[in-house]
């Protein structure tokens, strides 16, 4: 299985009144992870569409967060 690399992105900015405004995107190229083959102790082999570990689609997020 070869490697596979997810890009993501965030960029913030620091208020002067002690705020932090962030913006970003989580697997900006929209990669889909690749096909898992898992060995079963019956003797046979189950597909996983999915690694669970690995992000599934591209998100964009937004965040505030404001210190006291």
């Amino acid at each position: 299985m070869g490697s596979t690399a997810f890009n993501d992105l965030n960029v913030q900015w620091q208020a002067p009144w002690h705020a932090v405004f962030t913006l970003g995107i989580n697997n900006i190229f929209n990669k889909s992870p690749e096909v898992i083959y898992i060995a079963k102790f019956g003797g046979y082999n189950e597909v996983a569409a999915y690694d669970p570990t690995q992000p599934i689609d591209r998100f964009w997020y937004a965040s505030y967060t404001q210190k006291f």
